[in-house]
């Protein structure tokens, strides 16, 4: 099975032949390698000719099979052809056809299947000469090592808070954080950090608050700023959708909840980092969700972990609910820090 780290600098330094296979349930990085694979397989004067994209849904498996055993027309003393099949999930079951080729590719052909959102291949599929590459799903507690590593590789620092503020607002979308990414650093000056400030601005996150800033006053049970963000959210409640919140605040009192637990033991911070997952550069934002958690008994907790399902049922019509998007928002949110 290929690295991505492998496949990245082998694409970027031209190095590609042979048959590629990109499957998994992450499709960020399906869709970054056949980009990159793309952009550097061929010379610009050999795309009219020799690169041929095709769509799962669209394809025929005997004329694909027929197009990679096809030496092309080339001006090149090594003639060469791109054959890529994205969303290749969609012609799966009708790909047999194919596979004899992939046992006996051809020098002169570059095939791409790239499979999005598939936990595995066909067994009867043949890989043995062929490059595989499985994208899996990416975890949270990796999020801030791989964001600092898109900045890096940009040429850019960035500060640990901002880090954490593009894992609050965006999560695990791993697609919008690097779009917004490469948006930021367009503008940005190379000589400065990224600051959390930078990231608001950049990715379109409220000017009044940060979804940070709603967590940070959740965990402090500030019922005061609670409430006044919450009349934010109310105004922008496309921005804002209560689903969006509870998803937000399950893993916050989850994580609380799990703290809660270890102190019972007197479990040390990074025995409880190893725990939960949270990794060792994150410390600082573990000993302040410590403080969060001293706030609220265990029970409260429980409590707050019951609510928040109990409430996006409601919301979802499955207990018969008719409150309005801001009284259901306001009872749930008292209800947890009463």
């Amino acid at each position: 099975m290929a690295a991505l780290e492998d496949l990245v600098k082998s694409f970027k330094k031209k190095e590609i032949k042979g048959t590629y296979i990109f499957y998994g349930e992450e499709p960020f990085f399906i869709d970054y390698l056949v980009d990159l694979l793309i952009e550097n397989a061929l010379e610009e004067s050999e795309r009219s000719f020799c690169q041929n994209i095709f769509y799962g849904r669209d394809v025929q498996m005997n004329s694909l099979r027929d197009m990679c055993m096809t030496v092309p027309m080339s001006f090149t003393a090594n003639p060469r052809q791109l054959v890529v099949v994205k969303e290749a999930q969609d012609c799966a079951k009708k790909m047999e056809p194919l596979y004899r080729y992939i046992e006996k590719p051809l020098d002169s052909t570059i095939l791409v299947l790239a499979f999005k959102n598939t936990k595995s291949l066909d067994k009867k599929m043949p890989t043995k000469l062929a490059t595989v590459f499985k994208s899996e799903v990416f975890k949270e507690k990796d999020m801030p090592k791989w964001i600092q590593g898109e900045f890096k590789n940009a040429g850019y620092a960035i500060q640990t808070d901002a880090v954490q503020t593009i894992v609050e607002y965006s999560g695990t979308n791993l697609e919008r954080i690097h779009n917004e990414i490469q948006k930021l650093i367009i503008t940005h000056n190379p000589e400065k950090p990224i600051t959390s400030q930078d990231i608001q601005q950049s990715f379109g996150i409220m000017k009044d608050y940060a979804i940070y800033d709603f967590t940070a006053a959740m965990g402090e049970k500030n019922a005061k700023t609670i409430f006044k963000i919450l009349d934010f959210y109310v105004k922008n409640e496309k921005t804002w959708p209560f689903e969006l919140l509870v998803g937000i605040l399950f893993p916050f009192f989850k994580t609380l909840y799990q703290i809660k637990l270890s102190q019972r033991v007197k479990m040390s911070l990074q025995d409880l980092a190893g725990e939960i997952g949270t990794s060792s550069s994150a410390l600082w934002q573990l000993d302040k969700q410590q403080k969060y958690a001293n706030k609220y008994t265990l029970a409260q907790l429980e409590n707050a972990l019951t609510t928040l399902s109990e409430y996006d049922m409601r919301r979802k019509g499955m207990t018969g609910s008719s409150l309005t998007y801001r009284e259901i928002l306001f009872e749930m949110v008292l209800k947890i820090i009463s």
